[in-house]
C-alpha cells in the first residue's frame, strides 16, 4: 500500500482487501460529512439517513466533481476528490499496460452510453451539428444515439465519408477498428465498446476518443474509461460535465486495481441456496422449530405485502429485515419495487396528478442536460431555451451542454428579494416566437433572497404558448410547499418535467436524481437510459426509504420546517444585534441577511474564516462579476442583476439539527465582532 501512497503506482501483487479498506477510510474520515465538529447548513452537506447505506459506500457521501467541471477538486471533500485524482493516475498506468503508450485516461462514472452521449456534446459545443456517421455500432449504441437527436449515417468507406457534409464525428466499434485508416484525420472519430487488454497485440490508430465498456478486468457496468491521446479533449469533456458525479465507480475500480494486482480479476460470489422446513426436523424440537419459522413467515408475509401495495410501510423495517429482503429479490424486480415507492413519496408528498418517475444513474446537471435533449428531440428545429436566472453553475451549463442557447430572463427585485420577471418572459416568447423555443425552464429551490419562482404563472404561460416547462426541483422534494407549488402549477397550466436530487431528497451518496413526467412523450423517450440504473443506487434508495418508513420520512420533513424557522429567529436576533436586516423573502428552504456593516475586503475573509471553523454550506455573496460558458453575469450568486447589497445566505435542509444552527450562528456572530474591532 506503500507504494501506491507514495508513488500513486500499482502494484504487482494483490493488496489485502483490510489495508485497502482502511486506506478509504482514512481517505472518507478527511470529507466534511465526517468531522465530529462542524456545522453544516447549507443544502448539500453529505448527509445519510441511513448507516448502512453510508457504510456500503465507505463513508463518502460528497461525490466527485463540482459543479461544471468532472475533475475538479471539492473544498468539502478533499478526501473524495483524492480518491478520484489517485485512481485516474492509476488508471492512466493501466492503460499503458494494457499497450497505451502515451494515452491519457480518465474514470467516467457514467455508462458507456451515457459517456458517449456526453463526448457527442463535447465534439457539438461549437456548433448545432447532428450528423453522426457509423459503423459496425450494435444496435443499442444505435437507437441509443438516434433517441437522443443525431442523424446516424451508415458509411464503409472514405467516399461515403467524404460525401457526408460536415458529420460531427464518426462513431466505429472497435471490432471495426481497421476502418481507422480509410477515415483517420478527416474527422473526429469515436471507438465505442472498446474492452482493456484487448490492444497487446493490435496497432490502432490515434482516434479521438476511445470508451472502454465494463469487462471482467476493472470497470463496473455503470462506469467506463475515456481515453485520447489529446488530453485537451480529456479536459474539455471534464469541464462540459453539468455538476457532480456518483463516487461509487471510482470506490470499485479503485479496490479492483489494487486488490488483485496488476492483472487481476474481480470474482463475484454464487449465490446460496435456501432452505426448506423439512430440512430440518428431527434436529430440534418441533415447537422450537415450527416457532422460528411462523417468524420467518411473517417476513415472507411482510414482503409479498411490500410487492403487491407497491408504498413505503407506515413504519420502518429495521436492518436485518432489509437485508434479508435484498438477498431475495432480483435487480430488476428491486428497481420496479423502489420505482414504485418513490412514486407513492411523492403522492405523499401531494403530488395528485398521473404522473412517471424514472431514478437516473446521474446527478440533477445531467438529468437536466438529457431532459432538454429530449426536449430538443421533440422540437428539432428550435435552438432556445429561456431560462429563469438561477446563479448554481451546473443548471446554466447544463443548457450548454445539450447544444442549446440560453436566454436569460433576469429575476426582478422586490424589497430585498427577488422573484420571477413575467412581464420580461412573455416579451421574450413573442420576441423569439415559439417555433424557436426548446423549453422554459424554472426553479423551485434555491438560496435566498431569490424566491422560488412563480411557477404557477410560468404553467399558465406555458398553456397559453403551448410549450414545454421543466422544472428544477433540486432540493424542492423536502419541502411541502415547493411540491405544493408544482401541484398547482400543473393543475393550472403545463409543466412536463421536474427533477431533484436523490442525495439531497433522500440523504443517500451523491450519484441519482429522481426525473418526474407528466408527460408521457418525455418518460418514454428518457426511459431507455433508466435501464441501465446500477444496482448500488437502486439498493441505496431502497434501504433508505424503508429504513424511514412513511412516518420517519414526514417526522424529517416536519423537523426541517420547525429547523427552518428556529433558524430565521436565530439570525433575526443576530441581524438586530450587528445592525442587518434578514431578507423578507417566501422562499421556504434558505434564508439571506445582509452585510451592509462589514467592509468589502472583510467580507471575503469571513466566508473564508467560517469555512476554516468548519462551517459548510454558507455562502457570502458580494456580487462578482462572473462568465460562465461565454455569458457574462453581473452579481453573480445573487440571481440578479439588479443586486445592490452584500449577504450571507443559508440553508435549513433536510437533516439540519439545532447543533448545526447553533454553532453556524455562535461563529459568524464572533467572526462579526471580530472583523469590526480590527476596523476601529
Amino acid at each position: 500500500m506503500e507504494i501506491v501512497i507514495k508513488k500513486k503506482k500499482l502494484v504487482d501483487n494483490p493488496i489485502d482487501l483490510l489495508q485497502i479498506e482502511r486506506f478509504l477510510y482514512s481517505l472518507s474520515s478527511m470529507d466534511s460529512n465526517n468531522y465530529p465538529i462542524k456545522s453544516s447548513i447549507g443544502e448539500r452537506e453529505g448527509r445519510c439517513f441511513s448507516n448502512l447505506v453510508a457504510k456500503r459506500n465507505y463513508y463518502f457521501t460528497h461525490g466527485i466533481g463540482r459543479s461544471g467541471d468532472l475533475n475538479e477538486s471539492q473544498p468539502k471533500a478533499p478526501g473524495s476528490s483524492l480518491l478520484y485524482k489517485i485512481t485516474n493516475l492509476l488508471i492512466n498506468e493501466f492503460m499503458e499496460i494494457s499497450g497505451f503508450d502515451g494515452i491519457h485516461s480518465i474514470l467516467v462514472p457514467l455508462s458507456p452510453q451515457l459517456t458517449l452521449l456526453n463526448c457527442l456534446l463535447t465534439f457539438n459545443s461549437i456548433g448545432n451539428v447532428k450528423k453522426v456517421l457509423y459503423y459496425g455500432v450494435d444496435k443499442q449504441c444505435y437507437d441509443f444515439v438516434e433517441k437522443m437527436g443525431f442523424e446516424l449515417i451508415l458509411i464503409d468507406s472514405k467516399n461515403d465519408l467524404e460525401s457526408v457534409d460536415k458529420p460531427l464525428c464518426v462513431l466505429i466499434d472497435y471490432e471495426s477498428i481497421n476502418l481507422l485508416n480509410k477515415i483517420k484525420n478527416l474527422v473526429p472519430i469515436i471507438v465505442v465498446n472498446a474492452e482493456c487488454g484487448i490492444f497487446k497485440d493490435f496497432k490502432i490508430e490515434n482516434p479521438h476518443l476511445i470508451i472502454f465498456k465494463d469487462n471482467n478486468l476493472i470497470i463496473p457496468p455503470e462506469a467506463s474509461i475515456l481515453c485520447s491521446y489529446d488530453i485537451k479533449l480529456i479536459e474539455k469533456f471534464s469541464k462540459m460535465y453539468p455538476g457532480r458525479a456518483t463516487i461509487t465507480s471510482t470506490i470499485s475500480v479503485f479496490i479492483a486495481l489494487l486488490s488483485k494486482g496488476k492483472i487481476g480479476l474481480i470474482t463475484k460470489n454464487n449465490p446460496t441456496n435456501f432452505f426448506e422446513k423439512d430440512d430440518f426436523y428431527g434436529l430440534i424440537p418441533d415447537l422450537f422449530l415450527k416457532k422460528g419459522f411462523d417468524g420467518l413467515n411473517t417476513r415472507k408475509n411482510m414482503f409479498k405485502n411490500l410487492l403487491i401495495h407497491k408504498k413505503i410501510p407506515e413504519n420502518s423495517w429495521n436492518i436485518n429485515l432489509i437485508q434479508h429482503f435484498l438477498s431475495e429479490i432480483e435487480n430488476d424486480s428491486l428497481q420496479l419495487i423502489t420505482t414504485n415507492l418513490i412514486d407513492d413519496l411523492f403522492k405523499i408528498m401531494g403530488i395528485q396528478h398521473k404522473f412517471n418517475s424514472i431514478i437516473l444513474p446521474v446527478a440533477t446537471g445531467m438529468s437536466l442536460t438529457l431532459t432538454f435533449l429530449t426536449c430538443h428531440k421533440l422540437k428539432p428545429k428550435a435552438k432556445y431555451i429561456l431560462w429563469s436566472r438561477i446563479d448554481q453553475k451546473s443548471c446554466f451549463k447544463a443548457i450548454n451542454t445539450a447544444g442549446l442557447v440560453p436566454i436569460i430572463i433576469d429575476t426582478t427585485k422586490i424589497n430585498n428579494n427577488f422573484v420571477t420577471n413575467l412581464n420580461l418572459l412573455e416579451e421574450k416568447i413573442i420576441e423569439i416566437g415559439t417555433h424557436n423555443i426548446v423549453c422554459i425552464a424554472s426553479t423551485t429551490s434555491c438560496f435566498a433572497p431569490r424566491n422560488c419562482d412563480d411557477i404557477e404563472s410560468i404553467s399558465i404561460i406555458c398553456k397559453k404558448y403551448d410549450l414545454f416547462h421543466i422544472v428544477n426541483n433540486a432540493y424542492g422534494l423536502g419541502s411541502k410547499i415547493l411540491m405544493k407549488r408544482i401541484n398547482r402549477g400543473k393543475l393550472k397550466g403545463n409543466i412536463d418535467v421536474f427533477v431533484q436530487s436523490t442525495d439531497k431528497n433522500l440523504l443517500i451518496p451523491v450519484g441519482g436524481s429522481i426525473l418526474v413526467s407528466f408527460n408521457p412523450n418525455f418518460h418514454n423517450t428518457i426511459k431507455c437510459i433508466s435501464q441501465k440504473t446500477p444496482p448500488f443506487l437502486i439498493q441505496d434508495i431502497f434501504i433508505t426509504l424503508m429504513e424511514m418508513g412513511k412516518k420517519g420520512f414526514l417526522n424529517l420533513i416536519d423537523n426541517r420546517e420547525i429547523m427552518y424557522n428556529y433558524l430565521k429567529e436565530k439570525l433575526i436576533n443576530l441581524a438586530l444585534k450587528h445592525g442587518e436586516e434578514v431578507c423578507d423573502t417566501s422562499n421556504p428552504i434558505s434564508i439571506a441577511m445582509t452585510l451592509t456593516t462589514i467592509n468589502s475586503k472583510d467580507r471575503v475573509r469571513l466566508g473564508s474564516s467560517l469555512f476554516l471553523k468548519n462551517v459548510f454550506g454558507a455562502k457570502v455573496v458580494t456580487s462578482d462579476v462572473k462568465i460562465i460558458c461565454g455569458f457574462k453575469f453581473q452579481g453573480w450568486g445573487s440571481h440578479s442583476n439588479e443586486c445592490n447589497f452584500p449577504y450571507i445566505a443559508c440553508a435549513a435542509g433536510l437533516g439540519v439539527t439545532q447543533q448545526d444552527i447553533d454553532g453556524f450562528v455562535t461563529k459568524l456572530d464572533k467572526e462579526m465582532l471580530l472583523l469590526k474591532q480590527n476596523n476601529k
